[in-house]
């Protein structure tokens, strides 16, 4: 691949990777921030199913179990403090190496729940009805807690709790979750980038080739007009100092390389509309039988003087109607049998035969018994300016006329290919 594509290439993986991975990352953002918010509305539920646990047993219950205690806290998921009449129970008392950074957490929650809800859990209550509040917390290392203060009325006092629920777990699940969406969103960028240089250098690969081809049709285009010009150039050189007999032949040559150079730009238009699909057609109803036998009748002539052979093959009875555009299968045929000639040897055959096959479909077979296409050779020989024996030197033909029959064929939807013939030479067949 040339460096102008390859730099290209690199353009467009860059490009493609970059749009696919935003939008991709985007989505990854969006399904992590909604990973989080499902997480800690988890989690806040949960502490508010436990802290609603509490209130309702703390406000039927009038003794309070150490066991029940113990398993609302959950091994260190919950951490309760209980005060009786504004004096810490006993139960406060039995955290191990983190009780005074709890209970200072504790000291905090009161005092948030007084100064930011109204709630002093400390102050005698006005009337006989529990009251709570829940809240967030955070720490001097701004580390977050859930926690909620309640005041329940007692005969003769009153009972208060403090609730801190620890979110490490949480953080824990978080900070893995974004590891792993990280991870999965380096490996889907890195996914992308490769996928992006496949698709495009797949995408480009086309676009190199018909670049490639390009330069070979214009370079070979140049060759074959440089040598007719060539000829009228000299021709017209020659024409002052010719005597009359010699400027009349001069004339014949440069109008017969006029004559030829207008066919070769005849035949590049044919391809370049083909190329740009402006070639239109004009399907008609069209009797085959009748073209082949047609075609049979102009060519008779000219494989008689080339001492070659020509028969036609038509079907016994009459043939469907076919709807085509008449003149331009008729053309690509014309190549055909031009080509069939031009490779045939003389006293050799050329025959052309013409069928119906099941499917509404028509098939045009032409036989020679020229030296036949090589079978690597025969899907080059469909290429622009091509020529399967390179040392012939026939000026008749350029190497275009199988490339605009192949063209044809796929304007009618249908196949043109080569293969051997029975007892050798060539067999084109032509369905559509």
């Amino acid at each position: 691949m040339p460096s102008e594509f390859k730099k290209l290439r690199r353009q467009m993986t860059c490009f493609c990777t970059l749009v696919t991975g935003a939008i991709f990352l985007l989505m990854a953002v969006f399904f992590l921030k909604f990973s989080e918010d499902s997480l800690r509305r988890s989690q806040r539920q949960s502490f508010l199913s436990d802290v609603n646990s509490l209130v309702s047993h703390l406000e039927s219950q009038a003794d309070l179990s150490e066991q029940w205690l113990a398993r609302m806290e959950g091994g260190g998921r919950l951490r309760l403090f209980l005060y009786d009449n504004s004096e810490p129970l006993l139960h406060n008392r039995l955290y191990r190496k983190d009780s005074a950074w709890m209970e200072a957490l504790s000291r905090q929650a009161v005092s948030t729940a007084c100064s930011e809800y109204g709630l002093d859990i400390f102050k005698p209550l006005d009337s006989m009805r529990t009251k709570s509040v829940t809240f967030t917390l955070q720490d001097e290392s701004r580390q977050e807690f859930y926690a909620a203060a309640a005041v329940f009325p007692r005969p003769g006092g009153s009972l208060a709790m403090t609730a801190i629920y620890p979110l490490e777990g949480l953080e824990r699940q978080l900070s893995g979750q974004r590891w792993g969406f990280a991870l999965m969103g380096l490996s889907g960028l890195a996914a992308l980038g490769i996928f992006a240089w496949i698709f495009s250098s797949r995408m480009l690969r086309p676009i190199a080739e018909s670049r490639r081809s390009q330069a070979q049709f214009v370079a070979a285009a140049s060759h074959e007009l440089r040598s007719p010009l060539a000829v009228m150039l000299s021709n017209l050189s020659a024409l002052d100092l010719a005597g009359p007999e010699e400027q009349r032949r001069f004339k014949d040559n440069i109008l017969y390389e006029g004559k030829r150079m207008s066919r070769l730009i005849d035949d590049m238009l044919y391809l370049a509309s083909a190329d740009s699909q402006s070639w239109s057609l004009r399907p008609a109803p069209t009797d085959l039988d009748t073209l082949a036998l047609e075609l049979y009748d102009r060519f008779l002539t000219k494989a008689g003087e080339l001492g070659i052979k020509l028969d036609l093959a038509l079907p016994d009875g009459a043939m469907k109607p076919c709807i085509c555009d008449g003149w331009r299968i008729s053309q690509c045929l014309e190549a055909l049998l031009d080509n069939a000639l031009c490779y045939t040897p003389r006293g050799g055959s050329v025959l052309l035969s013409v069928e119906e096959l099941p499917g509404g479909k028509y098939q045009f077979i032409l036989r020679d018994t020229g030296p036949g296409v090589p079978k690597e050779e025969r899907e080059r020989i469909f290429q622009r300016f091509y020529r399967a024996d390179q040392s012939r030197t026939d000026r008749e033909h350029f190497g275009l006329g199988l490339s605009i029959s192949r063209e044809i064929a796929k304007l009618h939807r249908g196949k043109l290919w080569v293969q051997e013939a029975p007892g050798g030479g060539a067999e084109f067949h032509l369905v559509i």
